[in-house]
């Protein structure tokens, strides 16, 4: 490690390498509204993608990889690299696989109906298929009906409410005037 720290090319440009990852940092897009486990450049092309933890995996990585490959410089550690090599294009070639966008029938899983409810905001949408996936379904509708009912109970306490103050001051009003029209009658 010693060796790494004198040598001045490494440092150049790892220094290098450091602030193009600030830049990138500092010019992602903040309005970026795609999912936060995007891992830029690997599930999302989009430098809005680039937050702080791909910088910190960017700028730490390296010196920690070369660290580790210095201070296991032997035979066992060279053979468990390899192993380990040889096992990380099968996962990643897995996870393409996951990350791969899925269709659904907007209609038959009754987006309408979830998408223009005011609980869409709060409860999100999974596109379940009502006929395949049945209990997630009724799940999900659940949750929307339970969500939408305390909505209109919000709505319904704000009317009340607005109601009350409303007649409240009407009748203060009312009172007021009755009472001046007592005292200019008894004076």
């Amino acid at each position: 490690m010693k060796e790494l720290i004198k040598n001045k090319k490494f440092l150049a440009v790892y220094l290098a390498w450091v602030l193009i990852h600030t830049f990138l940092l500092l010019s992602a897009k903040q309005s970026y509204y795609g999912n936060k486990s995007d891992f830029w450049p690997f599930s999302s092309t989009e430098l809005g993608a680039y937050d702080i933890s791909e910088w910190l995996v960017y700028v730490f990585a390296p010196p920690a990889i070369l660290f580790l490959i210095i201070a296991f410089n032997d035979k066992t550690t060279k053979i468990l690299l390899v192993i380990l090599s040889l096992n990380i294009p099968a996962k990643a070639q897995s996870y393409q696989a996951q990350m791969q966008p899925t269709y659904f029938n907007w209609e038959k899983c009754n987006a309408d109906r979830f998408v223009h409810s005011p609980c869409y905001g709060y409860l999100g949408f999974q596109p379940y298929d009502p006929e395949t996936q049945p209990k997630e379904y009724q799940m999900q509708e659940q949750r929307y009906e339970e969500c939408e009912h305390e909505k209109n109970m919000e709505t319904v306490k704000h009317v009340a409410i607005i109601c009350v103050i409303i007649i409240g001051v009407i009748s203060l009003i009312v009172f007021g005037a009755k009472q001046v029209k007592k005292n200019k009658i008894a004076n």
